[in-house]
């Protein structure tokens, strides 16, 4: 299973191919505010949950620009396999990239 399919199946309250892989019910409880991590973010089994414009957002989030978001109010995946190591450029910043770019396409 790729990172798209990963996060498809987490957006399908997991569901693949009509079958269910995952049980809804963790599913939905790995997807719930386990931890208040800090200032803009709750952590729960595995993601990483904040709220960008009002909206839910459920990042794994891994090193050097790697992401796979979730906006289930939206139905929207968003996966990133950016690989910032050794470069002089900072990781990239996702929260903005939606908050500029994924929502305003949407909301229009």
């Amino acid at each position: 299973m790729g990172v798209f399919q990963f996060g498809l199946l987490y957006l399908n309250g997991g569901k693949m191919n009509d079958r269910q892989l995952v049980p809804q019910e963790w599913v939905s409880r790995s997807l719930s505010r386990q931890v208040h991590a800090g200032e803009n973010y709750d952590y729960s089994y595995g993601w990483w949950v904040t709220e960008i414009s009002g909206y839910d957002v459920f990042k794994a989030w891994g090193y050097g620009g790697q992401y796979v978001c979730l906006i289930p109010q939206l139905n929207i995946l968003i996966v990133s396999t950016a690989d910032t190591r050794g470069n002089t450029y900072n990781e990239f910043d996702m929260d903005s990239f939606i908050e500029a770019y994924v929502l305003p396409a949407v909301q229009e």
